[in-house]
């Protein structure tokens, strides 16, 4: 099954996506970031790690790779009002 875009045609900027680099080791990271998330008035109310469960169900053998999903209450709920609920399936924003 082909989904029905060429994703590297995507322009980032123009989703909202932004990408930085921190020089430190994967959990130093990850807590950087979750701290970053709650100072901004953001709660973390999902996280994962996809590498973890690859390399345990299909021994994938993939390097360290964490999705952590924040979500700012009042933004979400302004944004569902906004969008008659279309906005949700975007909830919450995700880190990897």
């Amino acid at each position: 099954m082909a989904i029905p875009f060429d994703p590297h045609e995507l322009d980032p900027e123009e989703y909202g996506e932004t990408q930085t680099t921190l020089e430190t080791d994967h959990e130093s990271a990850i807590e950087r970031v979750r701290e970053v998330c709650l100072d901004a008035g953001f709660g973390i109310p999902v996280e994962f790690s996809p590498s973890e469960m690859l390399n345990e169900k299909a021994d994938a053998g993939r390097d360290p790779y964490y999705v952590l999903g924040a979500c700012n209450p009042e933004m979400a709920d302004r944004a569902l009002d906004a969008t008659e609920g279309r906005m949700g399936a975007l909830f919450p924003c995700n880190m990897v």
